[in-house]
């Protein structure tokens, strides 16, 4: 077997110890299976969050626009009695 046999079968046989077996690729299917269940997992966790924020800013905005209309009947008695 001449010199260019040889090294041509050295790496073929590198190539061949490197490449991924059908059970590597099933293994890295599955943890990326996981991994997207987990991230889904997060992701509808998260929209929950922010709905649930949401709606507590939508009634500290309320609260805000009470406490504005509270404020102008305090001036407008305050100016009808003399004190403002």
């Amino acid at each position: 077997m001449d010199e260019n046999t040889k090294h041509i079968l050295e790496i073929i046989t590198d190539i061949h110890e490197q490449m991924a077996t059908k059970e590597d690729i099933k293994t890295i299917i599955n943890e990326m299976e996981e991994m997207r269940r987990d991230l889904q997992a997060q992701i509808a966790e998260n929209t929950k969050a922010v709905a649930e924020l949401s709606e507590q800013i939508r009634n500290v905005l309320g609260y805000a626009k009470e406490i504005n209309l509270l404020m102008e009947r305090v001036s407008v008695i305050e100016k009808r009695i003399g004190i403002a």
